[in-house]
């Protein structure tokens, strides 16, 4: 099972999914669709994540998956 990195900062932060996207000025639905690999970030918005994630996910690995760099 691959779970996402979003979700697993979610998780072990105690972050709801919901509270997250207000905080990153976007939907819940496009955290969502980010998580379930239906969507992607924005280069300025996966930044704006690692950014809150103080490092913990990575710009990088939001925009190109270990999966598309193998």
């Amino acid at each position: 099972m691959n779970i996402h990195l979003i979700k697993i900062y979610s998780l072990s932060k105690k972050i709801p999914i919901r509270k997250m996207a207000k905080d990153l000025g976007v939907s819940t639905t496009h955290i969502q669709n980010i998580i379930a690999k239906k969507g992607n970030p924005s280069p300025k918005l996966a930044k704006k994540i690692e950014e809150y994630t103080n490092g913990e996910v990575k710009a990088i690995d939001l925009l190109y998956p270990k999966d598309d760099r193998d």
